[in-house]
């Protein structure tokens, strides 16, 4: 699927799709995402811990400042919103919003065919290239929602970790997430809550993003014609019972790259 998205099942394979930047792969591209441009930070720095989650030990004995100027703890939960199985703040929790099936066309491009090109010669040097079928291709489009919840314990950080995840992805990783096939048609930041928390205040916003990705098939073209032979027998069609004469026989052979050098 591309940009380090793995799979387990092999029905992609099996089917020849070559690319469906669907559901799964776009949630967790976000994540990745975010995880990676958040690690650059100081402050609301992003760890990992040893299988790639986040780092989030207990926080008895930590002082203020701890995972500025070391590892030991990540100071920003992100993941998706079911992962959230700890109360760690501040958080960026995604979730999909769902997604529909936008056909690219009305035969959803089932007829294109791929070319490429193949450079035939032959024995005195004579050289051609033609363009030859290799795939029957197939494709189409998703469109959807992905929702990108900001919880923190302060007005301040819910306020500036809106600010940071709207640039990030209207701007700084915008031709990222292009060239992985996915395309923010826009992001839009929704009003400011607050909810009680045991004895605190939790500060939330949510970021809502319309995406759009694609699906590929591409269906090889497995047989190709490389030679015809043509032969011909000298017989009597008037008599029904005529035997074909003997050592005349009539017999050639049209190869396909002599045929294309005399194109």
């Amino acid at each position: 699927m591309g940009a380090g998205f793995l799979t387990k099942s092999d029905l992609y394979n099996l089917h020849n799709y070559t690319q469906n930047s669907g559901h799964a792969y776009v949630k967790e591209f976000v994540i990745d995402s975010l995880r990676e441009y958040f690690s650059q930070d100081s402050y609301y720095r992003y760890v990992r811990d040893a299988w790639g989650f986040p780092l989030t030990p207990s926080q008895e004995n930590l002082s203020a400042d701890a995972g500025i100027n070391d590892s030991t703890t990540t100071r920003l939960f992100i993941g998706e919103f079911t992962r959230q199985h700890a109360q760690f703040f501040p958080a960026i929790l995604i979730k999909s919003g769902g997604y529909r099936s936008v056909p690219i066309a009305m035969n959803r491009n089932k007829f294109s065919v791929q070319y490429d090109p193949i450079k035939y010669f032959d024995g005195y040097g004579n050289e051609t290239i033609v363009h030859s079928p290799v795939a029957v291709l197939q494709n189409g489009a998703w469109e959807g929602q992905i929702t990108v919840d900001l919880m923190a314990r302060s007005n301040r950080a819910r306020n500036e970790l809106s600010d940071l995840c709207m640039i990030f992805f209207t701007d700084y990783h915008f031709e990222s997430f292009y060239k992985a096939g996915i395309v923010i048609k826009s992001a839009s930041l929704g009003g400011d809550s607050e909810s009680d928390d045991r004895n605190d205040k939790l500060y939330k916003a949510t970021i809502t993003l319309e995406v759009r990705s694609e699906w590929e098939r591409s269906i090889p073209i497995l047989g190709a014609l490389d030679a015809i032979n043509i032969c011909a027998d000298i017989v009597n069609t008037n008599n029904p019972n005529a035997i074909p004469s003997p050592n005349l026989t009539i017999e050639t052979t049209l190869e396909l790259n002599d045929q294309l050098l005399n194109m």
